[in-house]
This record gives C-alpha cells, sequence and structure tokens, in this order.
C-alpha cells in the first residue's frame, strides 16, 4: 500500500448480528471516517431513508451501472442486488482518507482481494440460534425472505475464519466498544495471533492484552501463531473458543 493512502476496514457479520447498529456508533465517535453507502434494488423499510442506509435503485439502473463497471463489488442474493460503489472507495483512498465500509460477507472478502491491506472486522452473534432469535424478533420480512436469510447465515458463519479480526456481540455495549478500538486504529495489529486457551491463566492474559501493542503481545506464552494468516480480536465479554 502506498504510504499516503487512506485506511480502509470494512465491518461484515451475517444479519441478525448488530453491525449496522455498530457502525452507527463509530460513525458518531469517528466523523472524520468516510462511510461508503451501498447502493440496493430491494424496497426500502419504513425505518430507512434514501442515501442514509442505502441508495435504492431500480433493477435496470442498478444493471446499467454494473455494465458502465460502477461498483467495486456487487452481489445478487434474495432476488436483490447489493453493490459499493467504486468511485467512493477508491477516491477517498487515493486522497489519504480513512474509509468504512458496511458489507455482506462476501463482498468484504472481494473488497480483501482487491486491497490486501483492509482489515476486515466480522461481528459474530453468540450463536447461531441466538441470530436466528434476533432475526423472528427483527420481523422485517416474509417467510420466504426469513428462510433465505437463515440458509446465507450458515454460509456466512463458515466464512468468519477469513477475517482479520472476530468481535462477538453477546452485550452490544462491549462490542461497539471493542469496535471503536479497532476503528481508531489503537488495536489494530500488524501481525496476527491466536489465543491458546489451555489454562485459565492464558484467558486472563488474553483479556488483559487486548488492546497491547502487537510485538509486546508476540512474547507472551499465552499467544501463539495461528495456521493461517488471521487477526483475533479476543471479545472483551468473553473468550473466543477455537
Amino acid at each position: 500500500m502506498n504510504k499516503e493512502n487512506g485506511k480502509l476496514i470494512v465491518f461484515s457479520a451475517p444479519s441478525g448480528a448488530g453491525k449496522t447498529t455498530i457502525v452507527k456508533e463509530i460513525l458518531k465517535s469517528f466523523p472524520h471516517l468516510v462511510f461508503s453507502i451501498s447502493a440496493t434494488t430491494r424496497p426500502k423499510r419504513e425505518t430507512e431513508s434514501e442515501g442514509i442506509e442505502y441508495f435504492f435503485l431500480p433493477e435496470e439502473e442498478f444493471r446499467k451501472k454494473i455494465e458502465t463497471d460502477e461498483f467495486i463489488e456487487w452481489e445478487k442474493f434474495y432476488d436483490y442486488y447489493y453493490g459499493t460503489y467504486k468511485s467512493v472507495v477508491t477516491g477517498n483512498i487515493e486522497a489519504g482518507k480513512p474509509v468504512l465500509l458496511e458489507l455482506d460477507v462476501k463482498g468484504a472478502l472481494t473488497i480483501k482481494r482487491l486491497y490486501p491491506y483492509a482489515h476486515l472486522v466480522y461481528i459474530s452473534p453468540p450463536s447461531f440460534e441466538e441470530l436466528v432469535n434476533r432475526l423472528r424478533q427483527r420481523n422485517t420480512e416474509g417467510e420466504s425472505d426469513f428462510l433465505k436469510r437463515i440458509d446465507r447465515a450458515k454460509m456466512e458463519l463458515s466464512l468468519k475464519d477469513q477475517f482479520d479480526y472476530i468481535i462477538e456481540n453477546r452485550e452490544l455495549d462491549l462490542a461497539i466498544k471493542e469496535a471503536k478500538n479497532l476503528a481508531s486504529g489503537d488495536s489494530l495489529m500488524p501481525l496476527y495471533f491466536r489465543l491458546s486457551t489451555k489454562n485459565d491463566d492464558s484467558k486472563a492474559i488474553g483479556y488483559k492484552m487486548i488492546n497491547a501493542r502487537a510485538e509486546d503481545i508476540q512474547n507472551k506464552p499465552s499467544f501463539r501463531k495461528p495456521i493461517r494468516t488471521q487477526h483475533c480480536l479476543v471479545p472483551a465479554n468473553g473468550f473466543y473458543e477455537w
């Protein structure tokens, strides 16, 4: 990455894991971050506004933008298109501005292939059962779309190990705090670690070291390198079991 380029951080999660709520709180605390609003062809919900949650486009217009290569990534699921405008991402990064994206899991992995220096953050639900409960309680779609979301969530959960950081959203306030630490750059580690959970002492050290520099953690006996290139953010509200 050119040292003058801006930072790129991507938050992703299955539907219902809480990423939108977390991203909104990040943007309140860090207004200098450039947030790229995605485009979609799905119907606008009663609680949504044009240009705030999404740019809502007719399918024909969206398809034309695909043909003219206006999206840096796009995908069709639930019978609807979703895409990220190329000009917003590339223009701001080249101008040295930090960019924050909120994408689905596949979209985030596409960004990683295009921008290897991007930091991918996965917001994980405490369990699959809890995720299903949250989607049920949200009640924003019919049964057919709900079942499609559940099937997709299973696929997206299987891809979480391809992300750089994982935050378990068991308690929202704590998840927001961890996400803000990452967005500020304080916890973005240039190296990668997994927490060894062989004993209670290693867990205690992991909790205390959450904001430590990578070079400080490197020599701690409680940490070891993973078999894959992966950052792991240990949840402050618990310890991620690998």
